[in-house]
């Protein structure tokens, strides 16, 4: 998800613990600022905070909703070459143009 502060136009949603929250900011037609926050009391599920961040992101005009869901238990480890990847990625991309 893109770090935009509080001058662009954004929303994500994000899963804690199988709970969601969703947090954003925006500019009304005034220019004046505003932000989102939703509780987890409210997004009872993924389609709950969709349902209600949608409405909000229409009416502030923000173009993307971010939805972060970390599930790591279903992902294999990460192979050497992909470490060695994310670590160094200028001699990675010098050993491909080679």
């Amino acid at each position: 998800m893109p770090d935009m502060g509080d001058q662009g136009r954004w929303l994500t949603i994000e899963a804690d613990g199988g709970k969601y929250f969703g947090t954003g900011s925006s500019w009304k037609n005034s220019g004046e600022w505003v932000g989102y926050g939703s509780l987890v009391e409210n997004d009872v599920s993924l389609e709950a905070a969709l349902a209600v961040a949608q409405e909000w992101a229409a009416k502030y005009e923000v173009p993307t909703i971010w939805v972060q869901i970390a599930r790591l238990d279903r992902f294999p480890p990460i192979s050497r070459l992909q470490a060695g990847y994310a670590g160094n990625r200028s001699r990675f991309n010098q050993s491909i143009r080679s």
